[in-house]
């Protein structure tokens, strides 16, 4: 039976902030990797990682042994990137607060993907 080391967080950032005068990243977690021993004494890594249609588990090997199996003429595969979950984002790309994102909310518009610019909000004239 495997015993747990430690488990870790996997996370991206999604953004930057302000505080105390300082830029910090802002990050968003989206799985975790586990450390594990074998009753032989090996160590091995495993996790999962979260999206928005599920999650998906993993294994890591070590690098060496496995490029060592793959024959030079095979390309590697790039991999898929997952499009960023829809949310309330400035057109940088750096979250919206909560106070923020209620301008959109409140007006019944719904979140876009990261990398897009908010939508204008048509201003009623007054007459």
């Amino acid at each position: 039976m495997s015993h747990i080391i430690k488990k870790e967080d996997i996370s991206i950032s999604i953004g930057e902030f302000q505080e105390q005068g300082q830029t910090k990243q802002r990050l968003k977690v989206i799985g975790e990797l586990i450390t594990l021993r074998a009753d032989d004494g090996s160590v091995y890594q495993c996790g999962q990682l979260w999206g928005p249609t599920g999650s998906t588990e993993f294994n890591v090997h070590d690098q060496e042994q496995k490029l060592k199996e793959v024959p030079q003429e095979v390309p590697l595969l790039k991999p898929v990137e997952q499009p960023p979950e829809p949310g309330y984002y400035f057109a940088n790309g750096s979250v919206m607060s909560s106070e923020e994102s209620s301008h959109y909310r409140d007006r019944g518009i719904a979140p876009w993907a990261m990398g897009i610019a908010p939508p204008e909000i048509k201003r009623k004239e007054n007459y």
